[in-house]
Parts: C-alpha cells; sequence; structure tokens
C-alpha cells in the first residue's frame, strides 16, 4: 500500500483537487452529464454528489469560476485489508465562484461564506490500490481553521 503517510496525503490531495476540478465544470455546466463525477468518488457519495448537480439543474442556475483549496493538512491515514482510508481537513476558498441563471444574473448569495472549512475521506479505488476516490465531503462542524 502506501509507503509513507506523505505518499498517501499527497495522493488524497491528488483526488481531491481532481473532484473539485470536476465538480467545478459539471457546476459550470449547470448540472449537466453529472455521471462524470462517478470517477473521481464512492458509488455511496456518488448520489449525494448527483443530487447536488441535479438541484442546479432543475432551478436552472449554473456556476462561473473556480474552487480553490487554501490548505489541506492531513488528520489520519489507515490501512486494513489491503484499503487506505486517509482524513483531511482542508480549507476552500469559493470568492471567485459565481452563482447565475439562466439569463447570466448573478444571484450568488449576498450571505455566503467566501472561505469554508471542510473534512474530506479518500478511500482505495481497489483493494491494493493507491488510487483514491472522494467517500466524504462534509462541512467542519468546529471552529473554521480556515
Amino acid at each position: 500500500m502506501f509507503e509513507s503517510r506523505d505518499l498517501a496525503f499527497e495522493a488524497a490531495k491528488a483526488a481531491y483537487s481532481e473532484y473539485f476540478r470536476l465538480s467545478d465544470v459539471i457546476a459550470a455546466e449547470g448540472g449537466a452529464n453529472p455521471q462524470r463525477i462517478a470517477e473521481t468518488v464512492t458509488p455511496s457519495f456518488l448520489t449525494t454528489s448527483l443530487e447536488g448537480f441535479d438541484e442546479l439543474s432543475q432551478a436552472g442556475i449554473r456556476t462561473t469560476g473556480q474552487t480553490n483549496v487554501r490548505s489541506v493538512n492531513l488528520q489520519d491515514v489507515q490501512e486494513n485489508n489491503g484499503l487506505a482510508v486517509v482524513t483531511i481537513y482542508v480549507c476552500v476558498d469559493v470568492s471567485d465562484i459565481r452563482v447565475v441563471d439562466a439569463r447570466g444574473t448573478d444571484v450568488t448569495a449576498a450571505n455566503r461564506n467566501d472561505r469554508v472549512s471542510l473534512v474530506a475521506q479518500m478511500v482505495s479505488r481497489e483493494a491494493g490500490s493507491t488510487a483514491l476516490v472522494v467517500s466524504e465531503n462534509e462541512p467542519w462542524s468546529g471552529t473554521s481553521f480556515c
């Protein structure tokens, strides 16, 4: 499996970056063809992701801009039966992201927090693999670390 915690951390950062890159593309297209996110997430997290993109589509809104990951800190690495679970703390900056309607009017919530503290978990794509996919991505419930 991973030869070190540092290698697990690097793999988690790469998986998370790809997840956000693809999420931004799908959101910019108003939630069209959201199944593309499947390559970056677990089947259980896919359901949650698809629901979010469906909300965009149903509302007739899309995004512009790009999510920026400001900081990533390793929380934990576990390996069991050939599967890795890597948990990270992430500070995400969404100040560049705008929500627009079908006419192109900015409808971004005025009271939106531009920096969000998240806890994310990545797991091995398959047993013995160092390729990771996102299994959880939740707001941090404690004091913001952004």
